[in-house]
């Protein structure tokens, strides 16, 4: 759809054109825009485009404020606001901006309202980022599991849940924690995980390997 193709190449106009109300003031037109943003979610092509970031986050902006205003009408619509959905291989638009290295846009995403409900739902977001060597990303989400202390999300895993300290986001489904991964992040990463949660020290991953037997954390006196 053209929303979806403006969000993928960056083109702000367009979006500026039909969803400001100091542009255009045609209840109508935006209604049916707005309507197309929640049915078709054009932030997921934003979160993967290829377009300057700034550009990106500009974007992101004016939709969401344009969902943000629908939501709060009287007769508005009643459903999940399109940061928080999910697309049909189970991702939000979180994922897509961590996966394409996009880290401007991604810390926009997680400086939205209400987005430790997005974090308390178990994905791994903090693993995502360090994978895809998005360091400002794992610091941020590190930063909002203490200041959201979401430290008892609910799993059906017994494992994932026994050291109760940041659940799934802290511990991945192998048993392996953040602190396994975490010397792959720049500056003082290790030293505030283990600070912050010493207990992962203890923690041994599926293959009996814990995070303090590598050497690298040696030099931190974690062990």
């Amino acid at each position: 759809s053209p929303l979806k193709r403006w969000a993928f190449i960056g083109k702000l106009y367009p979006f500026e054109y039909v969803l400001k109300e100091e542009v255009v003031n045609t209840t109508d037109l935006r209604r049916y825009i707005v309507d197309m943003i929640f049915e078709e979610n054009p932030l997921l092509y934003v979160a993967k485009s290829d377009c300057d970031e700034d550009r990106s986050v500009q974007i992101a902006t004016i939709l969401e404020d344009a969902c943000e205003k629908e939501i709060e009408q009287p007769n508005g619509v009643k459903v999940e606001q399109p940061w928080f959905a999910r697309d049909r291989y189970g991702e939000t638009v979180l994922h897509k901006a961590i996966q394409k290295r996009r880290e401007k846009v991604a810390l926009h995403f997680l400086s939205l309202k209400k987005v430790e409900l997005l974090l308390a739902a178990g994905d791994p977001f903090l693993f995502l980022a360090i994978e895809h060597k998005c360091h400002g990303v794992a610091q941020k989400i590190l930063d909002l599991v203490d200041q959201h202390s979401l430290k008892t999300l609910p799993s059906s895993n017994t494992r994932r849940t026994v050291l109760q300290d940041g659940g799934t986001l802290l511990t991945s489904n192998t048993g392996r924690t953040v602190l396994h991964d975490a010397p792959k992040c720049k500056g003082d990463f290790v030293k505030q995980v283990v600070k912050r949660y010493p207990e992962l020290l203890k923690q041994t991953d599926d293959d009996g390997v814990r995070a303090c037997s590598f050497e690298h954390l040696a030099n931190y006196n974690c062990c």
